[in-house]
């Protein structure tokens, strides 16, 4: 048994107004982490080898049409072409097994 602190967190820029911070990396090549979207900002479209879960823990988000605020929790199918659109600044968790490929 193993935990992490939110402030040992290490806070990387993904692309303008997107940074992720890594709980845990998985053997298969995903990883559990957590994204910070500003206001109008996407994730860019991408799938992964496997399926994914997130979970809004702040803001309002737009993932594949479905409309997201605090507390509410998606899943999506392995291969599932997807993005996440910021509607207001937000913090999601996000857990896959498998590494994501943006297309």
């Amino acid at each position: 048994m193993w935990s992490k602190k939110a402030s040992e967190l290490d806070w990387v820029p993904a692309r303008e107004g997107v940074s992720r911070a890594v709980y845990r990396d998985h053997p298969a090549g995903g990883r559990t982490y957590l994204v910070r979207l500003a206001a109008g900002t996407t994730s860019g479209a991408h799938r992964h080898g496997a399926e994914e879960e997130v979970l809004v823990l702040e803001g309002r988000v737009d993932i594949g049409g479905h409309v997201l605020v605090k507390g509410d929790f998606i899943y999506t199918e392995g291969g599932e072409v997807h993005d996440v659109q910021a509607l207001e600044d937000a913090l999601i968790l996000v857990s896959t097994s498998k590494p994501i490929e943006f297309i």
